[in-house]
């Protein structure tokens, strides 16, 4: 079963994503962006990138729709910094997590061999 993407009310492939005019990018660059785990909203494409084509020529000759793709685009970076930052602390806390119980099950073994003694 091929993962489906949700945005703007459209729930569709990444194959059928990239051939929508929302995308402003090639498949490869969409799915790569989609492995990464991107929010659909930044994989579906980056408004500082050159856009050519007959289904972009609206959405990149509009200076007010180039303006409000950028503010988004702004916006939605600064999300995907915090969820970055985020994912990195939780990967940390885990990982800590996981180096105090392993040095506590040491501290315990050396206790039971000094016991021994």
């Amino acid at each position: 079963m091929k993962t489906r993407y949700r945005y703007k009310r459209k729930n569709m492939t990444a194959a059928q994503w990239a051939r929508d005019p929302l995308c402003a990018v090639d498949y490869k660059t969409l799915l790569y962006r989609l492995k990464q785990r991107w929010p659909i909203e930044m994989a579906l494409g980056d408004p500082s990138q050159r856009v050519s084509g007959p289904k972009h020529e609206a959405v990149a000759r509009s200076p007010i729709r180039r303006a409000q793709n950028e503010k988004l685009w702004a916006k939605l970076s600064a999300e995907m910094k915090d969820w970055r930052n985020e994912e990195r602390r939780l990967k940390y806390r885990e990982t800590e997590g996981k180096r105090r119980a392993r040095n506590r099950r040491r501290r315990e073994r050396y206790a039971k061999k000094r016991d021994e003694i």
